[in-house]
């Protein structure tokens, strides 16, 4: 899926919606149905499509103000087509657009099927959606098979140029972001704790960070530790205790290691942080 978009200074995302739902973690993070607004409702009803029970995998590309997007589930194209038509759109050759240009947005939606079931969608300037295909070679992908993110539920790839762009980093994130910098690539994924087995659900955020050579790899260990500590300093001095809910908690726990060119980063994930995240309530 990641190797069909367009990956050239893109931030990738993939989400297997499947085993959110089946665990029961979708509704904590995409919130109750309940609050769902009209206009997705309407949606729903028109095209036949509802991401909660019809989608079951994601990846995205995210390149400035463009995304593109890869979506494998369940599609009524009948429906689907009929709702861009009657928003506005065309559809050619199963080739569908809805230009933009709006209050909203300037990108246009442009979608066709690659195969019964998956979608390729891109928000974009016209015809983006041609951008999104068949995996080729020259993507530039390396050997995606070794990315270390295999059975993660959701993982992030990070270019290493974004690191190197302090106004594209959060103001609370970029002494992390500073750490990065030596990185080629970076990978984020949300996976079993270390030594969870046993049935036990333990999560957490993972780091696997790719760089050209040894050096820099024990360089991004260090800067990982020393901005931990200060961290742990700041909060001790001022005397606060994070709850499980605060993103602080989270920071603090960090542990690192290197393997060869690649860092290793393991911060534990707290169900309550998950849904303070999801609710828009995080510290």
């Amino acid at each position: 899926m990641a190797a069909s978009l367009p990956v050239q200074d893109s931030i990738l995302v993939f989400v297997d919606l499947k085993t959110l739902r089946d665990y029961g973690l979708l509704d904590i993070i995409a919130g109750s149905k309940a609050v769902e607004d009209a206009e997705y409702r309407k949606f729903i009803q028109q095209s036949g499509f509802d991401y909660r029970s019809d989608l079951d995998r994601l990846a995205i590309a995210l390149q400035g103000k463009a995304r593109h997007a890869v979506a494998v589930g369940r599609f009524d194209w009948g429906k689907i087509r009929s709702y861009a038509m009657s928003s506005g759109g065309t559809c050619k050759n199963g080739f569908c657009e809805v230009r933009g240009g709006n209050e909203f947005s300037e990108n246009s939606l442009s979608f066709y099927p690659m195969h019964s079931s998956a979608l390729a969608i891109s928000s974009s300037p016209p015809g983006g959606a041609y951008g999104i295909g068949i995996p080729q070679q020259e993507r530039n992908l390396g050997d995606v098979n070794a990315w270390p993110v295999k059975s993660s539920t959701i993982w992030i790839r990070v270019p290493g140029s974004y690191w190197r762009d302090p106004s594209a980093v959060p103001t609370g994130s970029r002494i992390f972001a500073t750490a990065l910098a030596p990185a080629s690539e970076t990978f984020f994924s949300v996976a079993p704790a270390s030594g969870s087995g046993g049935g036990s659900n333990r999560m957490a955020l993972k780091l696997a960070a790719v760089c050209q050579n040894g050096s820099d790899s024990e360089k991004i260990k260090r800067d990982l530790q020393e901005a931990t500590g200060l961290l742990q300093k700041l909060l001790a001095r001022e005397k606060q205790t994070p709850g499980p809910a605060d993103l602080a908690t989270l920071l603090v726990s960090g542990q690192f290691r290197v393997d060869g060119n690649t860092v290793h980063g393991e911060w534990p994930l707290e169900m309550e942080l998950i849904r303070a995240i999801a609710g828009g309530g995080v510290q």
